[in-house]
C-alpha cells in the first residue's frame, strides 16, 4: 500500500511538472511573437468585421492607412493581436493566454487583471520575476504562470502617453494551462496502477512491469513533443537577434539591449561603457582578397572578440559592416581600457595576412571608448556618439590603436 501511495504522488508531481513545462512553451511563443511585433512597430492589417481599428491606437496619426487601390488597413500594435488570436484559438488550443497590468494603467477593459494577476503584479514590484502554481479559473483548475513585461523603446509608441519611460515595469504576460488532460492521464495511470497490484498476487510482477512501459513510453512521447516545441521557439528568438555571419548579436539586439543597460545603469545610478570597433582598411581587404575571404575574417575576429568577452551581461554585436560595439554594464574606465586593448592585441595575434592594410602586415583594429553614468535628462545615444568620436580619433592618429572618448 506504501508503494502505491508513493508512486500516485509521484504521478501527480509528473503531471504539474509536465503542464509546468507546457506553459513555459506558451510564454515563450508568445514573448517572440510580442518581441517580433514590437520590433517592427505593429502590423498593418485589412480591416473587417473581426479586425476593426483599435481605439486604444486612435491617437496615433497613421493608424488607419489606405492603399493606392483603395484597401483600408488599420495597425495592430504587439497587444491588439496578441489578444486577436488568444480570442480566435482559445476554444481550439483550451490554453488561456493574457496581456493585463495594473488597473490604472489599462487602455483596454478587456486586459483587466483577476485577483490572482494583480497578487502577481504586486510581486513583480517587489522584486520577484516569475509567479506560478495551481489556481482554478471558473471552478476548473489551470497551471498559471505570468512573468513581467518591461517597457522597451518601440513600445514607447503606444504607452508614451501614459508616462512608461524605458524600463518601466508595465505589466505582466500570463498563461493558464488547464490541468483537466494531465490530471485524466495522471489518473489513468493511477487507475493502471491500482489494477496492477491489485493482480500483482495472480499476475506476478509482469504486469507491473508493463504498466511502468507504458507510462514511461507516454511521458517521453510527450516530453519530446514539448522538447521539440522549446527548440523551435528558442530558433525563432535567436534568429531574431543573431547575425547570420558572425553569429554575435546583431544590431537590432544591440539598440534593445543599449537602451534597456542605459534605463538600468540610470536608475541604479551604476556606469556604463561601451568599445566600438572598426576592422583598419577592411574595403581594401574584401577589394583585395574577394568578399568570400572578407566574411571568413569577419567570422575570425567576432569569435575572438566574444572570446575577450567573459561576463554574462557583456554584449559583443555586429554593429554593421566591420564594425563591432561591446556593452559592458557597470564597468569603470581602467576595465574597459583593459578590455578594449585585449581586443586589439587578440586580433593582432591572429595574424590574418592583410599586404593592402597602411597600418601593418596583418589585419588590425582601430577602438574607440566611451563611458557615462546616465543622468535624468541624458540619452544612450550619447555615448554612441562618444564612443564614435573616440573611434575617429583612434582612426586619425594611425589606426590599429585605442582611443577613450574625452
Amino acid at each position: 500500500m506504501g508503494s502505491l501511495l508513493w508512486n500516485i504522488s509521484i504521478e501527480y508531481k509528473h503531471a504539474i511538472g509536465e503542464a509546468a513545462i507546457e506553459a513555459d512553451v506558451h510564454f515563450d511563443k508568445d514573448k517572440a511573437f510580442r518581441l517580433w511585433g514590437a520590433s517592427h512597430g505593429g502590423v498593418y492589417v485589412p480591416v473587417d468585421e473581426r479586425t476593426q481599428p483599435s481605439p486604444d491606437l486612435k491617437h496615433l496619426p497613421e493608424r488607419d492607412l489606405i492603399t493606392p487601390s483603395g484597401k483600408r488597413l488599420t495597425l495592430m500594435n504587439p497587444s491588439y493581436m496578441i489578444r486577436q488570436v488568444m480570442s480566435e484559438y482559445a476554444v481550439e488550443h483550451a490554453v488561456k493566454e493574457k496581456l493585463t497590468t495594473f488597473p490604472d494603467k489599462l487602455l483596454n477593459q478587456i486586459n483587466k487583471p483577476d485577483v490572482w494577476e494583480i497578487d502577481a503584479l504586486n510581486a513583480f514590484e517587489n522584486g520577484k520575476t516569475e509567479v506560478r502554481g495551481i489556481e482554478e479559473i471558473n471552478g476548473v483548475p489551470y497551471m498559471r504562470l505570468m512573468r513581467p513585461l518591461y517597457i522597451e523603446q518601440n513600445c514607447l509608441k503606444c504607452h508614451g502617453s501614459q508616462g512608461y519611460q524605458t524600463g518601466d515595469l508595465s505589466g505582466g504576460l500570463g498563461v493558464a494551462v488547464p490541468m483537466a488532460s494531465y490530471l485524466d492521464h495522471e489518473a489513468d495511470i493511477n487507475a493502471s496502477l491500482g489494477i496492477s497490484y491489485s493482480l500483482i498476487w495472480l499476475l506476478g510482477l509482469s504486469c507491473m512491469f508493463y504498466a511502468f512501459r507504458l507510462n514511461k513510453k507516454r511521458s517521453l512521447e510527450r516530453i519530446q513533443l514539448i522538447s521539440e516545441l522549446k527548440d523551435m521557439n528558442r530558433k525563432l528568438g535567436k534568429f531574431s537577434f543573431q547575425d547570420g555571419l558572425t553569429q554575435v548579436a546583431n544590431r537590432r539586439m544591440f539598440d534593445t539591449l543599449l537602451q534597456r543597460e542605459w534605463a538600468t545603469a540610470k536608475r541604479e545610478k551604476h556606469q556604463l561603457a561601451l568599445i566600438m570597433i572598426d576592422i583598419d582598411y577592411f574595403k581594401h581587404y574584401n577589394d583585395g582578397y574577394g568578399h568570400q575571404a572578407g566574411d571568413d575574417c569577419l567570422k575570425r575576429i567576432a569569435s575572438a572578440l566574444n572570446d575577450v568577452s567573459q561576463r554574462s551581461t557583456d554584449l559583443v554585436a555586429r554593429y554593421g559592416g566591420e564594425e563591432f560595439v561591446v556593452l559592458l554594464p557597470n564597468t569603470d574606465e581602467q576595465q574597459a581600457q583593459r578590455l578594449a586593448e585585449q581586443c586589439r592585441s587578440d586580433i593582432a595575434a591572429l595574424k590574418i595576412p592583410h599586404e593592402y592594410s597602411r597600418a601593418a602586415d596583418f589585419v588590425t583594429i582601430s577602438v574607440g571608448i566611451a563611458m557615462a553614468v546616465p543622468s535624468v535628462n541624458s540619452h544612450a545615444r550619447e555615448l554612441l556618439e562618444a564612443a564614435d568620436q573616440a573611434l575617429y580619433r583612434a582612426k586619425e592618429g594611425g589606426r590599429n590603436r585605442v582611443e577613450t572618448s574625452l
